[in-house]
């Protein structure tokens, strides 16, 4: 009863959802993972099934056309759909689906937007939705909704929950998510359980690896404080994302260790070179490599709030 006054729903709806016996509104369902560290979080987000917004007519109507059937017999039904009810299947239909832009090739843009699902998203059959903290990651997704807008011709969705630090991105196109499981092999569902990972021809090419890397880094990686030193590291639960990762910071000189779920540096030296080639496109990240580069400055994540106003205008990706 506690959850349920918290999450601000009725207590008999909320045994329902419990029970799995209703289903569950999408702003209820983010309440409920807002509070998961981001690796939960993700793991939480991926393993669900969001339905369409249309669902619920659909499936009233499907109960319509069952008790027609049932009262007056196939025959008279088949009288209606003749006649244009029911939706009839010889009408043509209007395309409800979002028009985009394929892309004729995989660019850079597109290879960043891939890490960052990898890192941080979800996808369904008819939306990919990326989960951040609107404390410091509401101008990294005004950069990624360029980015899909410019490669895809579509808007996408910023949405700040009220009550919680939770903030997502939603790119709401069936053919924006087919584009993506088409190209780079992915599943719908549990990114872990589907073994979800970087296709080999981004892996061959050293312009996009790097900018899936930067994908990688900027959602599922950190920048950290460490004592009186700045860290990288990348973490993740999956041992064939976390082993292609390394592989690739090994590869161009920018990670030095892997233990159990994370891979990365405590150097310095490989950090300026990651940020001299890969560079990064989330202020977070930026304002910490650059106030260590240029004023020899440690701050911790939360240090970084107040050095925002200063970099809003930065262009990104960053380099240095």
């Amino acid at each position: 009863r506690q959850v349920a006054n918290k999450l601000g729903v009725n207590y008999s709806n909320f045994k329902e959802y419990v029970r799995g016996e209703r289903t569950m509104p999408v702003s209820v369902f983010e309440k409920l993972a807002a509070p998961l560290d981001e690796a939960k979080k993700e793991k939480f987000l991926s393993s669900a099934r969001f339905l369409d917004s249309n669902w619920g007519m659909v499936k009233g109507g499907q109960k319509g056309i069952a008790v027609v059937r049932a009262k007056y017999g196939e025959e008279y039904l088949q009288m209606l759909r003749q006649r244009g009810g029911f939706g009839s299947k010889n009408r043509p239909q209007p395309d409800t689906s979002k028009q985009i832009i394929v892309p004729e090739k995989v660019t850079p843009e597109i290879a960043e937007l891939l890490g960052v699902y990898l890192g941080d998203g979800t996808i369904t059959e008819y939306l990919m939705r990326i989960s951040a903290d609107k404390r410091f990651d509401r101008n990294y997704f005004e950069y990624l909704s360029a980015l899909v807008e410019q490669n895809f011709g579509i808007k996408s969705r910023i949405k700040e929950e009220a009550h919680t630090n939770q903030l997502s991105l939603e790119i709401r196109s069936k053919k924006f998510v087919d584009y993506f499981r088409e190209t780079f092999f992915l599943k719908v569902g549990d990114k872990i359980r589907n073994q979800s990972k970087i296709p080999e021809f981004i892996l061959g090419n050293d312009e996009l690896a790097k900018a899936c890397l930067r994908g990688l880094m900027d959602t599922d990686g950190s920048f950290s404080r460490r004592s009186s030193y700045l860290c990288m590291a990348f973490t993740s639960y999956s041992p064939v994302l976390l082993d292609q990762v390394y592989e690739l910071g090994k590869r161009f000189g920018y990670f030095s260790y892997k233990v159990k779920g994370q891979t990365g540096s405590n150097s310095w030296k490989r950090l300026q070179k990651y940020f001299a080639e890969v560079g990064s496109s989330n202020l977070r990240h930026i304002i910490r490599f650059d106030q260590r580069l240029k004023n020899n400055r440690f701050l911790y994540q939360l240090d970084t709030l107040k050095y925002f106003p200063e970099y809003e205008n930065l262009v990104v990706p960053y380099l240095s």
